[in-house]
């Protein structure tokens, strides 16, 4: 009886792990044929701690630009040309010592004009894969943490943002917040695509 139970308790384990992996694949190759299709793909979760009066914001966007990693760089790493192609960035002032970037934002999806001051290299793709890092030293996002990672895939390179961050909580509500960055995010890197195909 012994023996019967562990073998039905293996079973059962080896079934959970193989509907996991199913699940995995079927995922990512959903989100494959969605890149394929040219899909910006942005997932943003915005939290409430009320007893610790906190917020907490997880960003995750990833699309398929049409050039290569190697192309599409050399453009998008021309950080001060911004306002001229993206409408909602009325300023964009980069140091290339310091590594830090300066962008005003103005836009009617935003309830007001604001500034982000934050660290990041500039994009100089020497591989296929590279992934950056970057960090808000200051601001309503005080301490956000993320990384912008570029894949060569067939030719084409795959740009994903992911960043976290957990502070003192905003004037901005969670619902609101979610909205508005995931919003930002999706249109600022199809600008970003159309301008450096």
């Amino acid at each position: 009886m012994m023996i019967k139970t562990i073998l039905f308790f293996i079973l059962f384990i080896n079934n959970i792990f193989a509907y996991e992996n199913d699940h995995e694949t079927f995922h990512k190759k959903a989100l494959s044929q969605l890149l394929q299709q040219n899909k910006i793909i942005t997932d943003v979760k915005a939290s409430d701690y009320k007893e610790e009066k906190k917020q907490e914001l997880t960003i995750y966007t990833t699309g398929l630009h049409p050039k290569s990693c190697l192309f599409s760089s050399a453009r998008i790493s021309q950080y001060e040309s911004y306002p001229l192609f993206v409408d909602y960035i009325k300023e964009s002032f980069y140091s290339s010592e310091s590594k830090n970037w300066h962008l005003l934002f103005e836009s009617p999806l935003i309830p007001a004009s604001f500034t982000l001051d934050f660290t990041f290299p500039r994009l100089t793709q020497t591989s296929e894969n590279m992934t950056y890092p970057f960090h808000f030293p200051t601001g309503i996002f005080k301490d956000l943490k993320g990384t912008v990672s570029l894949e060569e895939i067939h030719g084409r390179c795959r740009y994903t943002v992911r960043a976290y961050w957990k502070g003192e909580k905003t004037f901005i509500s969670s619902p609101m917040m979610e909205f508005f960055i995931a919003a930002v995010a999706e249109i600022g890197m199809r600008k970003l695509f159309q301008f450096s195909k």
